[in-house]
């Protein structure tokens, strides 16, 4: 009796304890939804935070880039004393001069230069806006995939604790068969091992359940997380591959394309190295004393502009095209590996999430037949009829087959965030974005 009233003390305690091991982490901060906790890692991720702002970076880099097409504005005042000098003996008057001037600049674009020049500026900037998009949403599968790991290391905690449950009881009951003669000393050994390996798997699935939340913490900018109580159920399955749409929504395919627009630009560009180049200029001298000191003189105004026709570069133009060209090629290629790449992404994620469901309906029947086969062979090892190794082997059987199919689940959940991440599901919209109001702001014409 005194035996029995310790045994329900242990189970009480060892279920007080894997309640408080579930909440501990609520107790410290609020537990959030998959929802939740996405919105949390894109707002927060310290490396998304940082792309982000390389790409403001750049859409500035593209305003000052194509600042030299612009009127250029500038003032000048200058000052000169000159000592008088002596001639014949008669020393001369010194002389003390001032002037101010004002001077307008414009290159004038008769070769097309300027446009495509700010084109591929623009283009380029598209490109690091296509590359923060395909961060994002990189990082939201992660984040995805490590919030249903965390769920499935939790529920698996529970599982171990429930397990241990179970060999403590049969512990108890060998005890017991022990004390009346019905079984041997060996009996009570394998038994209270089966109990010690139980409680080392509890162990190991804590440890990895808290490393996921410290990895979820990280993602989330050093923010603590609690994720829901909610267990680890099947996801709704039926979501339709798209090879086009994949074309259509994934960032790095958009990042690839408008490389190849862009090398194309640059080689139009480079091919116009000897192009003809012309500035007008504006100099008006509004002060100066003496009035005739400057060549435009007081009050005047002086209008001009500048032609250059180069000859010969040395053969800068050639090679510089010829280099281009090959970047162009080289982005082709690039497209087109990109291309092939996706295909083979979304035939290998189907093929993923297809296999995932496969294994979840065997270990889920596998797990229906370990569990009838220990109920079996534990009644035939308590009315005395049963060996303690097969039941020791069912008692593992079941172990093995309940963390399995436990795992398929989460191995479907994060098959289908491998497949909508292969599809861009996860990317900011492409139309977003301050990015494109550089892009209206400029003019990014069409070849």
């Amino acid at each position: 009796m005194l035996g029995s009233k310790k045994y329900v003390f242990c189970l009480f305690m060892l279920f007080t304890f894997a309640l408080f091991f579930v909440s501990s982490h609520a107790e410290a901060v609020e537990p959030i939804s998959l929802d939740d906790y996405v919105r949390l890692v894109t707002t927060n991720n310290r490396t998304l935070q940082s792309q982000a702002k390389s790409v403001e970076a750049a859409y500035y880099a593209v305003r000052s880039s194509v600042a030299y097409q612009r009127p250029s504005l500038s003032v000048t005042a200058d000052g000169t004393y000159l000592s008088g000098q002596e001639t014949l003996g008669r020393s001369e008057k010194d002389i003390v001069a001032f002037d101010t001037g004002v001077i307008l600049g414009q290159g004038i674009d008769i070769s097309g230069i300027y446009g495509l020049d700010e084109q591929q500026q623009i283009l380029y900037y598209e490109i690091q806006a296509a590359s923060y998009q395909d961060t994002f949403n990189t990082l939201v599968s992660q984040a995805m995939e490590a919030y249903y790991s965390a769920m499935y290391a939790r529920d698996n905690v529970l599982l171990q604790k429930e397990i241990l449950v179970q060999r403590m009881e049969n512990l108890r009951v060998t005890g017991e068969k022990y004390k009346v003669g019905t079984v041997q000393k060996l009996d009570v050994v394998r038994a209270n091992a089966q109990v010690t390996e139980a409680e080392s798997y509890i162990v190991q699935a804590e440890t990895d359940y808290n490393n996921l939340l410290a990895t979820m913490k990280d993602m989330a900018g050093d923010r603590e997380i609690a994720i829901v109580e909610t267990p680890l159920n099947l996801p709704p399955l039926g979501y339709e591959v798209n090879y086009e749409t994949a074309l259509a929504k994934r960032p790095d395919i958009r990042a690839y394309r408008i490389s190849k627009e862009r090398a194309l630009v640059v080689k139009k560009l480079n091919a116009k190295g000897l192009s003809p180049t012309l500035s007008a200029g504006l100099n008006w001298v509004p002060y100066a004393d003496p009035w005739n000191f400057t060549t435009i003189q007081d009050g005047e105004v002086s209008v001009g502009l500048s032609l250059n026709v180069p000859i010969f570069d040395g053969n800068a133009t050639k090679y510089n095209t010829l280099g281009a060209d090959r970047l162009l090629q080289s982005a082709e290629a690039a497209l087109e590996a990109a291309y092939s790449n996706t295909s083979k992404q979304l035939t290998t994620v189907k093929n993923n999430l297809e296999k995932a469901i496969s294994v979840e309906r065997y270990m889920k029947r596998q797990m229906t037949s370990t569990a009838e086969e220990l109920r079996i062979t534990r009644y035939r090892y308590l009315e005395g009829v049963g060996d303690q190794l097969d039941l020791l082997n069912a008692f593992t059987a079941d172990q093995l087959s309940r963390t399995n199919h436990l795992g398929a689940i989460r191995d479907i959940h994060i098959a289908l965030v491998e497949l909508r991440k292969a599809m861009g599901d996860y990317a900011p919209d492409a139309l977003d974005g301050s990015w494109r109001t550089a892009v209206q702001e400029y003019g990014k014409s069409k070849k």
